[in-house]
């Protein structure tokens, strides 16, 4: 099952990339050049800022931390570390370039659009830079889905690997919204956050795919 599946996102690689390269364009656009968008996100963010109290703000922060650089990171070269020594280069090789490339990517996208954080940013939390996209909801999905989705090719049993997908895309959710909540990113920065780090989620498993290296599945190297 997880050859079918390694082998029907490999054919489809192109029709995968292009279509989160073309939601990215769309959702930048959006931002940028109507302000029917910044209206909405405004009043969204503003609701939730309403509902927050101390305890929903301790969780989100604690929520919100679980892609922070610093755990990001850790989560990266302990994951590439221990697929090294399983040996699935190809695997390890991905997960070590989708981190720095999606903060590159991010900071470079921040730059250029130069999206102020939302008012309730200094109330809620004091998070640093421009707001679009949302690093914590890119950083998010690069890690943990791209870990996910070795451990799901991993998987022999199906109902293993939709647990792992669930408890992903759950993670994934909850990082985005406690941004939200905390008042340090728009829904419209978290959207594209989560397009970026699947986008470039995607670009570097492709390139790690192509590089001529031994591969030994895990479960083969058992």
């Amino acid at each position: 099952m997880h050859l079918r599946l390694g082998n029907f996102l490999m054919s489809h690689r192109v029709l995968i990339v292009g279509s989160l390269l073309a939601l990215w364009t769309t959702i930048t656009v959006a931002v940028t050049e109507f302000s029917t968008v910044d209206h909405l996100d405004a009043v969204a963010s503003e609701d939730a800022q309403e509902r927050m109290t101390n305890q929903s703000t301790g969780w989100a922060e604690h929520i919100a931390n679980l892609a922070s650089t610093r755990t990001a990171l850790a989560v990266t070269i302990v994951g590439a570390i221990v697929l090294l020594f399983r040996r699935h280069w190809h695997s390890a090789i991905a997960l070590a370039l989708v981190f720095p490339v999606t903060q590159g990517a991010v900071q470079l996208v921040k730059l250029v659009v130069e999206r102020p954080r939302p008012a309730a940013n200094s109330a809620m939390e004091q998070a640093q830079g421009f707001s679009f996209p949302s690093a914590h909801s890119a950083t998010s999905v690069a890690v943990y889905a791209t870990i996910a989705f070795i451990l799901i090719r991993a998987s022999r049993h199906g109902h293993s690997r939709v647990a792992i997908a669930t408890f992903a895309a759950a993670l994934v959710l909850a990082v985005g919204l406690s941004r939200v909540l905390l008042g340090a990113h728009y829904p419209t920065d978290v959207l594209a956050g989560w397009t970026c780090g699947a986008l470039v989620a995607s670009l570097c498993w492709l390139l790690a795919a192509r590089i001529p290296l031994p591969r030994v599945s895990l479960s083969a190297a058992r």
